[in-house]
């Protein structure tokens, strides 16, 4: 990880597509920037520095002029260059004005690991997720959440799961899409062998909030069987 400094000339071309500013970034704001122990940006930092990742790094927060032994920059405007993601780890109420102001900016993408946008019928958190829409629309603003774990590029030792348990994954052919609450649907994808699979866990019907009552069952089929749709299966 490179630390900011406005003498250098960027090392690298422009991100290729929507997806290297996720996965691939070249420069990297992390909104929030905190020292507090083990807080989620402690946690980010550490995993891009021991990871040594090759991008620029900006930390945002008004109310620090250093951290980690770096400029701490108050908002996007001071930054010495537009960013390719920000990592967002403030509350939910001021992520659509920061985003908004980062997207003035030239931000093209954001994580947002903050939950409250609209789930369980929540007006306020309904407005912030519109919010979310619309500056995708005005200004094609790439996000990746809310209510999001992070994200994880191993070949490119991107970690942006807060946590140190995530540094012992080593990478391989298979990719990983999941989604969870209470429960989870996980998808992998694994180029190499050809193969798709989905796994389900779901809960018996007789007892639907039980932990220790859950079942799953795995679905591989080939990736090149024609007109095949993967879907989470239930038991029977």
């Amino acid at each position: 990880m490179k630390v900011s400094d406005e003498s250098q000339p960027a090392l690298m071309s422009a991100p290729r597509s929507p997806m290297d500013a996720l996965l691939r970034p070249q420069s990297i704001a992390l909104v929030g920037a905190s020292d507090s122990r083990d807080s989620w940006a402690v946690r980010l930092y550490e995993n891009l520095k021991l990871m040594n990742f090759p991008a620029r790094f900006y930390p945002i927060n008004p109310n620090r002029c250093q951290i980690w032994g770096q400029t701490c920059y108050p908002n996007f405007a001071a930054l010495p260059e537009p960013v390719d993601l920000a990592l967002t780890v403030i509350p939910s109420t001021a992520i659509p004005a920061t985003l908004e102001e980062a997207a003035c900016h030239g931000l093209r993408c954001a994580l947002i690991y903050a939950a409250q946008f609209g789930e369980g019928d929540d007006a306020e958190g309904a407005a912030r997720a519109r919010a979310l829409l619309d500056l995708r629309a005005r200004f094609g603003l790439r996000i990746c959440g809310p209510n999001c774990m992070g994200v994880l590029s191993l070949r490119e030792r991107l970690l942006l799961y807060p946590a140190s348990r995530i540094r012992s994954v080593v990478p391989g052919s298979v990719g990983s899409f999941t989604w969870s609450g209470l429960w989870g649907t996980y998808f992998w994808i694994d180029p190499a062998e050809q193969l798709i699979a989905a796994r389900a866990p779901v809960p018996k019907p007789s007892r639907p909030f039980s932990l220790c009552r859950i079942e799953t069952r795995t679905l591989s089929v080939p990736k090149s069987t024609p007109a095949t749709m993967v879907k989470p299966c239930r038991p029977n």
